[in-house]
């Protein structure tokens, strides 16, 4: 087996799909700077009705002065709550709104392209790319991660504590698991040459990161409250696939500036998309099964579950 570098993919060896460097609060160039009003204005903007017209004012800005991968993060992710946010919250009678205009379609989906991101809001801009510290918090990358009660979101449709929670929760348990990226491949580099003492050490490692990021799950349970969850957080963070009977028998319609339409159906963010429990399903060799039987290609047994039967490797 080809042991990949992580460099190579970006990743952290000590945070793993997290970048070493945080999020940014904001762009580093003033041309985008109504983006960041817009976006730190979201949830009003949603409450009061007026997102729709806030778009039809706001001119279509080009990803030219985007130039780092942190810059095209933002945008993703500022951008893609835009989109959610006009789709199921900018409509006077509360009904989703099918297409979206060329202000927020141009520069969202060129970002998506630069990325190779699907044109909806993911795990990647839910969460991953969706933090940072609060402004009195000191950057902490380089020991352990922040406390739940440290970070904030870049973008968030209810601006309350239970829906950064939502965001947060799955971050700092992906910080907390960083660690088992490096360490597993650096195993299965040992297995190879059958330094089976090595393989061990890292296994009881492993166990007690496992635990160890379960523990981050009560605090989820102890901020959102479920009615919430369900009724006023997660319809703006489903996507256009399925969602006929809502309203969009298109899907996500993007329309763009020389009049032609970019239809999108894509499934909405989820935890299920996070890459670091792929990974360790397949460098463990965890195989889900199915209602009949057949092998799953998603990750559906209960984290916490999971975490709480691991014991150290004898």
């Amino acid at each position: 087996m080809h042991i990949p570098n992580l460099d190579t993919f970006g990743l952290s060896r000590t945070k793993g799909f997290l970048s070493n460097d945080p999020p940014l609060l904001q762009f580093s160039d003033s041309y985008y700077s109504r983006w960041d009003e817009l976006i730190e204005r979201l949830p009003d903007l949603i409450s009061s009705r007026k997102l729709s017209d806030e778009i039809k004012n706001l001119p279509v800005l080009s990803i030219c002065k985007l130039s780092t991968e942190l810059d095209f993060q933002r945008a993703y992710v500022v951008l893609a709550f835009l989109v959610h946010g006009y789709v199921w919250g900018s409509s006077q009678d509360g009904k989703p709104t099918e297409t979206i205009p060329p202000q927020l379609s141009e520069p969202f989906l060129a970002t998506c392209e630069n990325l190779g991101m699907q044109p909806v809001l993911s795990y990647a801009g839910l969460c991953l790319w969706n933090w940072g510290a609060k402004q009195d918090v000191k950057t902490n990358l380089e020991g352990p991660f922040y406390e739940l009660e440290q970070l904030k979101s870049i973008g968030t449709f209810t601006r309350t504590r239970g829906e950064d929670a939502f965001y947060h929760v799955p971050v700092l348990i992906e910080a907390e698991g960083g660690p088992l990226v490096s360490l597993l491949l650096d195993a299965v580099a040992a297995a190879q040459k059958e330094n089976i003492a090595f393989v061990t050490d890292v296994l009881n490692r492993s166990a007690d990161i496992f635990v160890s990021m379960a523990l981050h799950m009560p605090k989820l349970y102890s901020t959102l409250d479920a009615h919430m969850f369900f009724h006023e957080i997660r319809p703006f963070i489903s996507g256009g696939k399925g969602m006929e009977e809502k309203g969009l028998a298109r899907g996500m319609v993007f329309q763009r500036s020389d009049g032609s339409e970019t239809p999108a159906k894509c499934v909405g963010g989820s935890a299920v998309q996070s890459s670091l429990f792929h990974f360790l399903d397949y460098v463990l060799g965890v195989e889900h099964q199915g209602p009949g039987g057949g092998k799953e290609s998603v990750f559906e047994v209960s984290f916490t579950e999971f975490a709480c039967s691991t014991r150290p490797f004898e």
